[in-house]
This record gives C-alpha cells, structure tokens and sequence, in this order.
C-alpha cells in the first residue's frame, strides 16, 4: 500500500497589493543571478529548513541570517533590510 502525502502551504500573511509590488522588484543589476539562486537562496533555504516552523521565520530572524550569508558569500558590501530587493526574492 502506497502512503499519500499531503503538502498544505500556510496562507502568505503579505497583503496581495505588497505581493505583486515586491515580484515587479527585480535584483540590481550587479548581482550574478546563479550565484544568487545557487549560493544564497540555496543556504538560507538550508537554515530555513532547520527551523522550528519554516512557514513562520521571524522578520528580523532572516534578515540577520541573510547578512550573515552575504558578509560570508559576496565581495559586494550591501545592507539587507525587509525591504530590500534581494530579502523580497528570497522570500517570495
């Protein structure tokens, strides 16, 4: 007998106004799109699978998480905030 399983996805708490605003955002331009897919995306979804609850990482939990990985992973110094262009990809 074959298990089914059943992946249920919590509701986005972002309102759908602030969701299409922040998936017209694009990355600035001197960011390499495969070393951000490949290396930062790839090790904060690392540490988000580790979390507690992955659904529900708390706000200032990432962005200091998502710095963390920057400092280590770029040359580029750049500050993440929520409302940066690159903590609403990752989060998207």
């Amino acid at each position: 007998m074959l298990s089914q399983q059943l992946i249920v996805q919590k509701p986005s708490k972002m309102s759908e106004t602030a969701s299409k605003k922040t998936q017209s955002e694009e990355l600035p331009d001197w960011i390499e799109a495969q070393w951000f897919r490949h290396t930062f995306v790839t090790t904060y979804m690392v540490f988000v699978s580790q979390t507690i609850d992955p659904w529900d990482v708390p706000v200032k939990q990432s962005v200091k998480v998502m710095q963390k990985i920057w400092d280590v992973t770029s040359h580029n110094e750049y500050k993440i905030m929520a409302s940066t262009a690159i903590y609403q990809k990752v989060c998207d």
